[in-house]
């Protein structure tokens, strides 16, 4: 089962995307955390295609269950899942992963006690590129991305 669980969420992502379903369930216009945005629709014909469970509440407990964490404290992204090791950009980050070892990724969760600004470092063109809504400019500061890049 090492990774079973990540490729087939982000599997049903890209699905979703592709199939016209965001509105459903998608990732973030930041692309480092999911959200289920009609759960009643993701539970009758989105969620059986990919995972046993037959409620949501069991979903949230297998995503959890491999390190995930509901976000809460940020007004944009609250309700969504993040794993730092699962981003839409690189794949490679959760590929092959055992439950045991994502779990482990995010023991120090949440860093410095609060949860970090997943838009911080993305301009508001990345934002519309990547099918975002956000009609706010925000402050692009130049971190560090994956890949040692600078910005987007």
């Amino acid at each position: 089962l090492r990774g079973k669980v990540i490729e087939e969420l982000r599997d049903m992502l890209d699905t979703a995307e592709a199939e016209g379903n965001r509105h459903i369930v998608g990732w973030l216009a930041h692309g480092k955390a999911f959200k289920v945005h009609k759960r009643k629709e993701f539970v009758e014909n989105i969620m059986p295609r990919y995972f046993k469970a037959a409620k949501f509440s069991n979903f949230a407990d297998v995503v959890r269950s491999w390190g995930f964490v509901r976000l809460k404290q940020s007004k944009k992204d609250k309700g969504a899942y993040y794993h730092k090791l699962f981003t839409k950009e690189d794949p490679r980050l959760s590929l092959h992963l055992s439950r045991q070892q994502m779990k482990l990724a995010m023991s120090d969760w949440p860093p410095n006690g609060t949860e970090p600004d997943l838009y911080e470092g993305i301009t508001v063109d990345a934002i519309a590129l990547r099918g975002g809504t956000n009609k706010k400019k925000t402050k692009t500061k130049n971190a560090a991305v994956p890949g040692g890049k600078k910005g987007i």
